[in-house]
């Protein structure tokens, strides 16, 4: 694995690390957790469209049909943006990670919803995750391992995945926006890789730059990926005192996916 672990000096900068963190999604949540603030609603509502997909997968794991697992998730989501704040704001106070707070919610309203036998009403009319989208996530699951993880393992693989996911996007679009698409395909996949032998040679001129050049671009492009991971991991944890943490956590899983563990 040749991912660049992000330093404490990277991206969110440790000087004025707690004044970055006033602007975070998560921070945002958790700072208007007994109010109806629309900026803490709309940072919610990021998060949850960004990371459902890990919930998917934990339901699959558990157990859960396909369709049972939509249901869950959408309701699940229309639960917690609409249809019932306070008392699930009551239920779980949210804990200083995004992910740990997902997961115990998801928890809870499946609980509820066993009790309540409101299991299969496809997110009470509300629909917060596209349908295409829910459409292609057992074409998603069914490229995961048959075997293997527990629900929770599957759910942090999923999570770590999206982190990742993220920010290569965040990437690709800061090399296309400035016309080295080509560039960025190159370069992607020695995130996961060893340089091969010859690389900068034979990429060179493809690329239309020197050998030197190419191995400048490749360090530049570690550095930058890994900063904009930190970017993301920032905003799903409350403040600096998580964020070192939730960035070993994400490397930690994210290599033992690419490991095939």
């Amino acid at each position: 694995m040749a991912f660049p672990m992000p330093s404490a000096g990277n991206t969110v900068e440790t000087a004025g690390a707690a004044a970055q963190f006033t602007a975070t999604h998560w921070s945002l949540v958790r700072a208007a957790q007994q109010t109806d603030s629309e900026a803490a609603r709309a940072s919610l509502e990021t998060l949850c469209r960004r990371y459902w997909y890990p919930l998917y997968c934990f339901l699959r794991r558990s157990g859960r049909d396909h369709h049972d697992a939509q249901d869950l998730v959408q309701g699940f989501i229309a639960n917690l943006l609409e249809d019932d704040r306070h008392r699930l704001r009551q239920a779980l106070e949210p804990k200083g990670k995004f992910r740990t707070f997902l997961l115990a919610a998801l928890d809870h309203f499946v609980e509820d919803a066993r009790r309540r036998e409101q299991a299969a009403k496809r997110g009470g009319g509300a629909t917060h995750i596209s349908l295409d989208e829910m459409a292609a996530a057992e074409g998603r699951y069914a490229n995961e391992p048959a075997t293997g993880p527990t629900p929770q393992e599957e759910f942090d693989r999923r999570y770590a995945c999206q982190v990742i996911r993220q920010a290569l996007l965040m990437l690709r679009q800061e090399y296309e926006a400035k016309g080295k698409a080509e560039i960025f395909q190159t370069l992607e996949p020695l995130l996961t890789e060893e340089v091969p032998v010859g690389f900068y040679e034979q990429a060179g001129p493809r690329l239309e730059m020197t050998p030197a050049a190419v191995k400048t671009e490749l360090s530049r492009f570690r550095r930058r990926f890994g900063k904009l991971v930190r970017c993301e991991v920032a905003h799903t944890v409350a403040g600096a005192e998580d964020l070192e943490d939730e960035i070993r956590y994400v490397f930690g899983v994210w290599g033992r996916v690419g490991a095939g563990q």
